[in-house]
């Protein structure tokens, strides 16, 4: 398979490498000690699945993209556009378990990089801002 340079410096190919990477970069940052933080399992599901579900994803549209394989355009937004919500509220849960660390008894709040976690979901959040941004492109995009 011939991979030419025009589809690799497309808007939506450099997009979707982004979302891929910063997913790459979440998934590492929130090791399975978030579920110490007496956290609600329906969350932590969710913050998992987020994470680890969209790095599958986002190969397969990677690959798609890089084969010149379509879906159709309204598709695309809305595919686009729950992503972000989906990326956000991630962001916004992982975020408030960094937030209910101080309320954890002092034997978890020694454990080492706690830190990490504010920064997985600032990053969740931007990645949610970087799908809303492919859904504009794909809007302006003939």
């Amino acid at each position: 398979m011939d991979v030419s340079m025009e589809v690799v410096k497309t808007p939506r190919f450099i997009l979707k490498a982004v979302q891929l990477i910063l997913a790459i970069v979440c998934t590492i940052l929130n090791d399975p000690c978030l579920a110490t933080f007496s956290y609600n399992i329906h969350k932590l599901i969710l913050i998992y699945v987020v994470l680890c579900g969209y790095m599958l994803i986002l190969l397969m549209d990677l690959s798609k993209i890089i084969s010149g394989g379509k879906t159709p355009k309204p598709v695309e937004i809305f595919w686009s556009f729950i992503s972000g919500i989906l990326w956000i509220t991630a962001g916004a849960l992982i975020i408030e378990a960094y937030r209910n660390f101080d309320e954890l008894p002092p034997i978890f709040q020694i454990l080492p990089g706690n830190n990490q976690f504010i920064a997985a979901g600032i990053i969740s959040l931007l990645n949610g801002l970087a799908f809303f941004a492919e859904a504009a492109v794909t809007f302006k995009s003939g």
